[in-house]
């Protein structure tokens, strides 16, 4: 197959013969000590806070952005600069606030061009961006950030690459809800642990008059989802303006706004999620 990724190849890729029809063993990746994959129905820019400050009290983390699929926004955490080649023919990862991040999006020739690709250019991009990124010399943990779906993009990372756990990240709607359940569903049958729920845009608060609205739903559908499934909300992210300029400006809340009352829910989700995941600052 062509490689659908438009940058030079020293040497070919290498193949991985196997039996027809027949799933191959995960592969190990070199580096990362852990893998997640987050799964939301809702985008916002919340996706990147807590990376930068994953486990501060053990400096330098450098936790990387796995985006293959979100090619309109890689300016949120990185100026728009393209990827080099390492000596060893693999794409060098771009850095921003200590966090490593390789994205379709850097290697577009620009943020307009659309990925209009079909479901065998999407895997072999993914399989590309798992195994020819040099993400060294070493990580504390890996997210893949997939849009929302149960389709073969998920179903192709849960069988190339050993999972450690799954976020799900849903706004309260009655219909994303919905999205988000049969997520859960997809994971507990491919055998990945669902780590937790993570409420997204739940509260608005006036900045006139300090009422409290719930934009989406006031979360009862939510409730019942994790009870039913024995899942833990990891956090309550507000819906305020200040996180999506933030993004933007390519400056993650955690980092623009640390003592803000958002920055302290990135902080706490990445401190449940780290516990949860064996990552745990010393």
């Amino acid at each position: 197959m062509k490689t659908p990724l438009a940058y030079p190849k020293k040497a070919p890729p290498p193949l991985h013969p196997r039996p027809p029809h027949q799933t191959p063993p995960p592969q190990h990746l070199p580096h990362p000590r852990r893998l997640l994959r987050k799964g939301r129905r809702r985008q916002i820019h919340h996706r990147r806070q807590p990376l930068p400050r994953l486990f501060p009290a053990r400096p330098p983390h450098r936790p990387p952005r796995h985006r293959p699929l979100r090619p309109l926004h890689p300016h949120s955490l990185l100026p728009q600069l393209p990827p080099v080649l390492t000596p060893n023919n693999q794409l060098t990862p771009l850095t921003n606030y200590g966090v490593k991040t390789m994205s379709i999006g850097y290697l577009l020739p620009a943020t307009s061009s659309p990925l209009v690709w079909r479901g065998p250019m999407l895997l072999k991009a993914i399989q590309q961006l798992l195994h020819d990124v040099d993400w060294s010399p070493g990580l504390d943990v890996l997210v893949l950030d997939l849009p929302p779906g149960t389709g073969d993009i998920q179903l192709s990372i849960t069988q190339q690459i050993p999972l450690d756990g799954a976020v799900i990240v849903t706004t309260p709607h009655t219909l994303a809800v919905k999205d988000a359940v049969k997520g859960v569903e997809m994971f507990g049958k491919v055998g990945v642990e669902v780590l937790g729920l993570v409420k997204n845009m739940s509260l608005f608060t006036c900045p006139c008059c300090n009422t409290q609205t719930s934009v989406f739903g006031s979360g009862e559908e939510i409730q019942k989802m994790c009870e039913e499934y024995g899942m833990e909300v990891l956090g309550d992210v507000p819906l305020h303006p200040n996180i999506g300029e933030d993004g933007s400006r390519g400056k993650p809340t955690v980092v623009a706004e640390p003592d803000s009352e958002r920055a302290r829910v990135f902080m706490e989700m990445a401190k449940r999620l780290g516990e949860k995941i064996g990552l745990v600052a010393d």
